[in-house]
């Protein structure tokens, strides 16, 4: 842990995320010692600064080094894997509605749905429930059930 891990903005909530020393090397973390010491030679192929001409080449090549002379060691690896568990359980706990795949709830809008397919024309639905009346004088007929319900209201 001789550097800090490098910080990001790219989460979408406009935090800044900290990028383990397993990210910066692109391995995973139960990755053995020989995977982790290929991918720093490709990565320090690839992002020294003799060889790349980008002006953050020596910035990567710290983040990488760093991420390197931590996992090599077993010691120093075992140390950061838990001080990582305990930052990804603090991280959870400050943040409980901040985590990976979350979606915030759209509110509803106010007032009635239009486009649902439930609308009710109260002049139609009237019309319809005379025409019913007539055809079946007693309140049991479907249309004179409905009506009540929806309207929650007694029959003509």
């Amino acid at each position: 842990m001789s550097a800090c891990p490098r910080l990001s903005s790219g989460t979408g909530f406009g935090l800044a995320i900290v990028h383990s020393h397993y990210e910066n090397l692109k391995v995973t973390r139960d990755a053995p010692p020989e995977v982790i010491r290929a991918a720093y030679k490709v990565l320090a192929q690839k992002l020294h600064p003799d060889r790349n001409p980008r002006p953050e080449a020596a910035e990567y090549m710290v983040l990488i080094n760093a991420a390197y002379e931590t996992l090599a060691d077993l010691s120093k690896r075992h140390h950061y894997d838990q001080w990582l568990e305990a930052e990804e359980l603090r991280w959870t706990f400050a943040h409980p509605t901040i985590q990976p795949g979350y979606v915030e709830p759209k509110p509803e809008p106010a007032g009635p749905r239009k486009g649902t397919g439930f609308e009710i024309d109260e002049a139609k639905f009237t019309a319809a429930m005379k025409k019913a009346r007539k055809m079946s004088p007693k309140n049991d007929h479907p249309y004179v059930r409905l009506y009540r319900y929806v309207f929650n209201r007694p029959t003509f």
